[in-house]
């Protein structure tokens, strides 16, 4: 394993405040600059991966590597929906802002997908629904998701002082953890 991925997994609290400070960061430049395309992707998914690995401090199944890569990527990859809309097909968009995948019944899809299976494989899906939950999680933070389609296109918002409390539990109980190995 390499030594990135031992830190992450050993030692999450070494990354709770440059995780939160990179999140921060990343949202005043989006908000103040309107950057490109390209900028904004970068620092909206970097921020998105810290979330994601700051909220799994909090599960006691974070520290297994392959539920937290897959949180991670679960974390990104659900954004690969956006990419009918860079071609101009608004077909999973229409009429709610953000594409329809960004909602509660892609989480209860993944978290079904694991009841058929056991071991490993069952940490990777979990982990993938848990990543899709962060990611959630920090969209209704910057503008919202159509949390409840079908039922409901409207978007779900939450405060974005609410996403960075829940950020700070996260980060110290990365830290209370660290106190706890020492």
């Amino acid at each position: 394993m390499s030594l990135p991925l031992q830190l992450l997994r050993a030692q999450p609290w070494r990354f709770a405040l440059p995780g939160i400070a990179l999140i921060v960061v990343a949202d005043d430049l989006l908000v103040r600059h309107d950057p490109s395309r390209a900028i904004t992707g970068v620092l909206d998914e970097s921020a998105h991966l810290a979330t994601a690995y700051l909220f799994s401090s909090l599960l006691p199944m974070s520290g297994r590597l392959p539920f937290l890569c897959s949180t991670l990527a679960g974390s990104v990859l659900i954004d690969a929906d956006h990419l009918p809309g860079e071609f101009g097909w608004d077909i999973i968009t229409r009429g709610t802002g953000r594409p329809v995948p960004h909602s509660l019944p892609t989480v209860g899809l993944l978290l079904l997908a694991t009841l058929p299976v056991r071991g490993q494989w069952r940490s990777l899906i979990a982990g993938a629904a848990f990543g899709v939950s962060t990611h959630l999680v920090r969209d209704m933070a910057t503008g919202g998701v159509p949390l409840r389609w079908p039922h409901d296109k409207r978007r779900v918002r939450i405060p974005y002082a609410l996403y960075l409390a829940l950020l700070t539990v996260a980060g110290v109980n990365a830290a209370r953890g660290a106190g706890r190995a020492a």
